[in-house]
């Protein structure tokens, strides 16, 4: 088994060019994704491509939800609903 921890996929440095290219690269060899989404937070557009990504490329996602001792706002319920969506099988 190999564990692979990506670079930061929203850099936008120059370096984070470099960094979302290898995370790109490493789709395509990998056989389980996790991914993990804050729970006082509401999944970005970036989380969004990514998670697509992994659909696209045909890879698992185990999908967890961080923070969850954070109080609940508004998010929360969006991340619920996210969740169950059919990322995760």
């Amino acid at each position: 088994m190999v564990i692979t921890d990506t670079a930061g996929i929203d850099d936008t440095s120059e370096l984070g060019a470099l960094r979302i290219e290898k995370s790109e690269d490493i789709i395509k060899k990998i056989n389980l994704a996790v991914y993990v989404l804050r729970n006082d937070q509401v999944p970005t557009a970036d989380d969004m491509m990514w998670l697509n990504k992994l659909k696209q490329n045909n890879v698992p996602i185990a999908l967890f939800i961080n923070e969850i001792n954070t109080s609940p706002s508004e998010s929360t319920n969006n991340n619920q609903n996210y969740a169950s969506k059919k990322y995760v099988k």
